[in-house]
């Protein structure tokens, strides 16, 4: 009850700025000015749902706390099946909705992040056990505060140089015009899809390191980590197969655009030889956060964006033989030097000296 206090004060303060500001950020990472209004608009109404997403994230990471990752599962999917049935009857005004475009696509996000909060967290109360979505309990707690925040704050700013070099790395994107921003589109939705199992399996890494952490049982650790890391690595194989074999038949999904296509059978093939290395840094990353080991992963993430992906995109990309492929070239490249540099980490074993709870003293 107090992270998810928290996190309404952050996400209220995050939409208002998003909202005053989100033209001026659209410009700053060089959106073609065609596409401006729409892109404007469907962030307002994304910013609109952030509490939703804040929320879920929160409840899911109780649940896998708890042991239970089937069912963040359940409420992902429940989220996705309402989007995917919002989505045509709000982007084209079927039935009782109107005609909403773009912006049917946002709302119906935020519609389906709603609901899938709101089933979590009355899945939860209905457990019976302490941990439940109170709001006569909503108050800020100093200690609890402090403590969220000191092992939050490296995956915050994990997260957020993640975000922000990703911005950098779409400006860069962007300037080469609207078809290569719409083929990256594609390939980006199939990358996400391709990441799903690695995400999965990372978050259940860490819910089961932490409790063998906790437990002092570092062989259980071992075999975890190793397993997720064939697990995670063999499903990545089978998309990167996929991927390199037929990447138009799965492009097609999205377009009849022969143009498009072309472009975007380039980006993913190159794309998804980043599929592996990314499994592969997931699990670490994984068993890092389980841990409580969080200041390497943000560090890993600053190095690998901002002194490897972005200056390389910059430099690749301006080379006319390699053009927009440059950036996709490095975005690959970053992210092997990342996994390399997490699972060196993991090698060396500091990680075992990280405690995130702490023995009560012992009283008489």
């Amino acid at each position: 009850n107090n992270t998810l206090l928290l996190l309404s004060v952050i996400s209220v303060v995050l939409t208002v700025l998003g909202i005053r500001f989100n033209q001026a950020i659209l410009r700053l990472i060089n959106t073609p000015e065609e596409i401006l209004p729409l892109a404007s608009s469907y962030l307002n109404i994304f910013l609109l749902g952030l509490f939703f997403m804040f929320g879920y994230n929160v409840i899911s990471a109780i649940l896998r706390g708890l042991g239970d990752s089937i069912t963040p599962l359940k409420f992902l999917a429940l989220a996705t099946v309402i989007n995917i049935i919002l989505d045509p009857l709000m982007i084209l005004g079927i039935g009782p909705f109107p005609r909403m475009e773009v912006a049917g696509a946002a709302l119906a996000t935020t519609l389906a992040q709603g609901i899938s909060f709101i089933a979590a967290a009355w899945y939860l109360n209905r457990q019976g056990h302490l941990l439940r979505v109170n709001l006569r309990e909503f108050k800020f707690d100093k200690d609890l505060t402090l403590k969220t925040i000191q092992i939050g704050i490296p995956s915050g700013v994990q997260m957020s140089v993640v975000s922000i070099g990703a911005l950098v790395v779409n400006s860069i994107i962007n300037t080469f015009g609207t078809d290569t921003v719409a083929s990256f589109g594609m390939a980006s939705r199939l990358d996400q899809f391709a990441m799903m199992p690695s995400q999965s399996i990372s978050m259940a890494t860490s819910a089961i390191a932490g409790q063998n952490i906790g437990a002092r049982k570092e062989e259980n650790v071992r075999e975890t980590v190793k397993w997720a890391t064939l697990l995670a690595v063999g499903i990545a194989s089978v998309f990167t197969l996929i991927a390199q074999v037929t990447p138009g038949t799965l492009l097609s999904l999205f377009t009849s655009n022969q143009r498009l296509l072309a472009l975007g059978k380039g980006h993913l093939r190159i794309l998804s030889l980043g599929y592996i290395p990314m499994a592969l840094l997931f699990v670490t990353n994984g068993l890092l956060r389980g841990a409580g080991d969080t200041l390497p992963t943000m560090l890993f993430s600053i190095l690998s964006l901002w002194v490897i992906r972005v200056p390389l995109a910059k430099v690749l990309s301006s080379i006319p033989s390699l053009g927009a492929n440059g950036i996709w070239i490095a975005i690959v490249i970053s992210l092997v030097l990342s996994m390399l540099m997490s699972r060196i980490y993991y090698a060396t074993g500091r990680w075992k000296e990280k405690h995130v709870v702490t023995e009560a003293p012992a009283t008489e």
